[in-house]
């Protein structure tokens, strides 16, 4: 399974800002939670694998595995319930692979949002959706309807 290093990924993305990031929680597991989306309209679902991660200061990363070789995940410095956008410094960003194929949003590459209805330090549930873009690329893949409930 590829989502541990998806996750180290987004938290080396969201902590690459400076600070000290120690963990306070991660899980890993399908007991621990669940992560599904629409990807270019098709269903999928975390069915393979599944990781969370709640760092401090309020880091949030969520990343699936289908077990079909493709990849979802999320990261965001969330403070509480609220919609995060992807996009300029808000540290939010998203990663979609198939294969050896990788796909994100972030900065000025994509667009997005993850909406958070409930956080705490052992959970964190809501909904998301991304447009991301092919690494070195142009193509790229729609992200609807994605929810998720985890615990750290």
């Amino acid at each position: 399974m590829r989502h541990p290093t998806l996750i180290a990924a987004l938290l080396f993305g969201l902590t690459a800002c400076g600070g000290d990031k120690t963990p306070t929680g991660t899980t890993t597991g399908l007991a621990h939670g669940s992560m599904s989306a629409k990807i270019n309209g098709a269903a999928w679902s975390a069915s393979a694998g599944l990781s969370a991660v709640f760092s401090s200061p309020n880091i949030v990363a969520v990343a699936g595995s289908d077990g079909a070789g493709r990849t979802l995940g999320f990261g965001l410095v969330a403070t509480g319930p609220g919609t995060y956008a992807v996009g300029g410094l808000s540290g939010t960003n998203a990663t979609y692979s198939e294969g050896s194929i990788s796909y994100s949003a972030a900065l000025n590459v994509g667009s997005g949002s993850v909406v958070v209805t409930s956080l705490s330090s052992t959970a964190a549930a809501g909904t998301f959706s991304f447009t991301v873009v092919q690494t070195g690329g142009t193509a790229t893949k729609t992200i609807t309807e994605g929810s998720f409930n985890v615990k750290f």
